[in-house]
């Protein structure tokens, strides 16, 4: 992300490109004319920079040109939700932090949007997070958290109407850290004691926001307030254990850990979905709950596009195309030669590990 001052622009000249803030939440449109007044606007409310880059659902199609017309038109159905359910989210959430009206019906209407998006093209979003990269901005994380969750309750056979509650839910999970300085949710270094026991504070600012400010149910609340619990009474902020917490907990909690780990943080790269899982197994029955888990980890694209591989033939490849049904089985093109292996075609063959760079 590259960082432009307040002080750099200048009055009457148009904004070259859309300016972002710390979260990813666009501040100024590209085009925009600085003026006398938007400056002063703009200081009222804290905002001296912006950021000129956000990874808001871009995957890179230039370096696949094997990804079929079909799925490259799915990508694009899922790339305009996300970008107005990201915009819109956003606004929201910076109104509720700048104490201005929020507005509960655009929140529905972004979890009901998802809902329709995800339960439509699951296949395709999962099968493209190796070409997007994903930063960790706090609202683009939320949006990554209620999509898994969809995903996940779908998996468990979840109606319409539990798939929007859980997603509203997942959106709003992460919402007491609007209470939270923005030094401290950025620092790209370890937090001190006293940053972390801060920093914990925000599931308890989640429960009262969600509950007292924002009018929803005791319920909706206490998902916000119990996402760090884990199942052997060692999380916060109440040392909550086992089946004592919520189902809708329990799920978001494991996609909350997948997606934080899975996406780049100042101080550190995401790591690779495979590792991603890795991880997750290594924390069932103590953090997060084995059978959701499970049910987690079969959803998820193990090989997604672009992933570098070895195949059982000893050859090394990128995936550039998946099967829909058939994660295992992905077109993988071979390194340094003309040549595509499609692994639903050629069953002998089978991918034997990932190639980390």
């Amino acid at each position: 992300m590259k960082k432009v001052y307040l002080s750099q622009l200048k009055d009457g000249e148009p904004i070259p490109k859309d300016f972002y803030s710390k979260h990813g939440a666009v501040l100024i449109k590209k085009e925009t004319q600085m003026t006398a007044a938007l400056r002063k606007k703009l200081l009222m409310n804290n905002i001296d920079c912006f950021y000129t880059e956000a990874a808001i659902f871009n995957p890179n199609l230039d370096d696949y040109p094997d990804i079929s017309d079909e799925i490259v038109k799915e990508i694009e159905a899922i790339q305009k939700v996300y970008h107005n359910s990201f915009n819109e989210f956003s606004k929201q959430m910076d109104n509720i932090k700048n104490n201005h009206a929020f507005n509960k019906k655009v929140i529905n209407e972004i979890a009901n949007d998802l809902v329709n998006c995800i339960t439509q093209h699951k296949q395709v979003y999962l099968g493209i997070e190796g070409i997007r990269k994903k930063d960790y901005y706090t609202y683009v994380h939320s949006i990554d958290v209620a999509i898994y969750a969809i995903i996940m309750g779908e998996t468990l056979k979840l109606d319409k109407n539990y798939l929007r509650i859980i997603a509203l839910a997942a959106l709003l999970h992460d919402i007491g850290k609007i209470r939270i300085e923005d030094n401290i949710l950025t620092k790209p270094s370890k937090l001190t004691y006293e940053e972390m026991e801060l920093m914990k504070k925000h599931t308890t600012f989640g429960y009262n926001i969600v509950k007292d400010e924002l009018g929803y149910s005791k319920e909706m609340a206490k998902i916000a307030w119990e996402h760090h619990e884990r199942l052997d009474g060692n999380g916060y902020p109440r040392g909550v254990k086992g089946n004592s917490i919520h189902l809708f907990t329990r799920i978001i909690a494991i996609c909350d850990i997948y997606n934080d780990i899975t996406s780049d943080r100042v101080y550190r790269k995401g790591v690779l979905p495979h590792r991603g899982i890795e991880y997750l197994m290594s924390i069932v029955d103590s953090h997060i709950d084995r059978e959701l888990t499970r049910k987690f980890v079969f959803n998820i694209a193990i090989y997604p596009i672009g992933t570098k591989v070895m195949l059982s033939n000893g050859e090394e490849g990128t995936v550039i195309d998946f099967q829909k049904g058939f994660p295992l089985r992905p077109i993988v093109k071979i390194k340094g030669k003309n040549i595509k292996r499609d692994l639903l075609k050629e069953l002998t063959l089978f991918i034997k590990t990932v190639v980390e760079e």
